[in-house]
């Protein structure tokens, strides 16, 4: 049986942990409802607590704030300048954001020191 937590802050890592572990596994919800009762069926009643509110803080916070828009069918493509800048080619893209090297537009770009 796991040692129950002694203070708020440990029953916050310890819910935070479980469902962290939870989350790996979303998808098919009887799979899910019996890791959930296999992973807290030794945790302390405050813990368990703490873990269900989690979870509903977490339902509620994925219907407030949609992560997929109806009619958005693909990213827009990102602009040919910010400010003086141009955009010269795509480095990567992740989950939120894109990342591309740019290149001066304007103004002089050596730097040979002015001729006397």
């Amino acid at each position: 049986m796991a040692s129950p937590p002694r203070t708020s802050a440990d029953i916050e890592r310890r819910a935070l942990a479980l469902v962290e572990r939870l989350s790996d596994w979303q998808g098919d919800p009887g799979r899910m409802a019996r890791l959930r009762a296999r992973l807290l069926r030794r945790e302390p009643p405050d813990v368990i607590a703490r873990v269900a509110a989690l979870e509903a803080a977490i339902g509620h916070a994925a219907q407030a704030l949609p992560t997929a828009f109806a009619g958005v069918a693909a990213p827009l493509p990102p602009p040919e300048r910010i400010g003086a800048f141009r955009l010269t080619r795509k480095l990567g893209e992740g989950a939120w954001a894109r990342c591309g090297s740019a290149g001066a537009t304007t103004g002089s770009t050596s730097n040979s020191s002015p001729s006397s």
